[in-house]
């Protein structure tokens, strides 16, 4: 009610008793009046963007109808004007969300509006980095410690040496110390940050190759038919845990086929057949490589026969 344009002004009225909320205008209000009493109402859920408060209670630019020497008169008491919801409890935000909030307390102003605009990042986070080996791979002649390194905070490494691809759950935990590669190996390791969105990183992958000084230069000693052919043995000592992926021989004559072959050592004879290499046809004359058809783990301090 506003009678600031009316010759007549209002007064002696009483608001009791009501729920006044969902409106589209104000709440309770009014203008130009006296003797006003607004008791006992709920006044909530109105128009919160009308100026001067007009969604809770506004009574403005009293008068004095009755021109009294205590000027006009005004009765607001035990009500509860509020627009939004009573805090209780943490707020969910899932999406884009303004949040408003005042504090009232009977007897006193009520706050300034606080507000906080919280907005989402829906963009896929990207993968964690691939980690790197702080010892290239490559081969050598003795045990390798290998760091792996992450420069992502918060990530941690997992690595597989057997050939099965690492992931978040597979594999061993590279914590802070090296991985120990005492015979060739094919090391794999990938990085990777739990609950954080990101996807696992690339796999990192090295073969390390790790030999010992094993084999003699002097002529072989023993014979044994290999292939239908004759060949001699030498007898050597495995000087580390080590893995053999080829033999050197050295070579005199240069036509016809060569194979290399690895024995067990029996009784310091010439025991069973381990592992033996691909044929090299018409070799140069002078020390050849012979490749084995496959990787043959020895160990450290066993005798072992090579024969060519």
């Amino acid at each position: 009610m506003d009678c600031r344009y009316s010759t007549y002004k209002s007064h002696d009225i009483r608001i009791a008793d009501n729920v006044v909320k969902y409106n589209a205008g104000v709440g309770v209000g009014g203008g130009q009046m006296d003797r006003m009493a607004v008791e006992n109402n709920v006044i909530r859920y109105n128009c919160w963007w009308e100026l001067y408060a007009g969604s809770g209670i506004s009574l403005g630019d009293g008068i004095d109808v009755d021109l009294s020497t205590t000027g006009y008169k005004m009765l607001i008491q035990s009500s509860n004007a509020t627009n939004g919801t009573v805090y209780t409890a943490a707020i969910p935000v899932g999406t884009a969300t303004t949040v408003k909030a005042i504090t009232w307390k009977s007897g006193l102003t009520t706050s300034y509006v606080s507000t906080a605009n919280y907005t989402f990042n829906t963009a896929t986070p990207a993968a964690v980095p691939t980690p790197t080996f702080l010892i290239a791979p490559g081969t050598y002649s003795d045990t390798v410690k290998v760091n792996l390194l992450t420069r992502t905070p918060g990530a941690y490494i997992r690595y597989t040496t057997d050939g099965t691809t690492p992931s978040a759950t597979n594999g061993t935990w590279a914590f802070d110390k090296p991985v120990t590669v005492t015979t060739s190996a094919l090391l794999q390791a990938v990085a990777f940050k739990p609950n954080s969105g990101r996807a696992t990183s690339g796999v990192l992958s090295g073969s390390y190759v790790v030999r010992g000084d094993v084999g003699s230069l002097a002529m072989g000693t023993g014979t044994d038919v290999f292939g239908g052919n004759k060949i001699r043995f030498s007898r050597f000592l495995a000087s580390g845990d080590l893995t053999a992926t080829r033999i050197m021989a050295k070579v005199a004559a240069t036509s016809g086929n060569y194979r290399c072959a690895i024995y067990a050592d029996s009784g310091a004879v010439p025991g069973a057949f381990l592992k033996g290499s691909a044929v090299v046809t018409n070799p140069t004359a002078g020390w050849q490589s012979f490749t084995l058809t496959s990787a043959q783990a020895l160990t450290s301090g066993t005798y072992y026969w090579l024969a060519i």
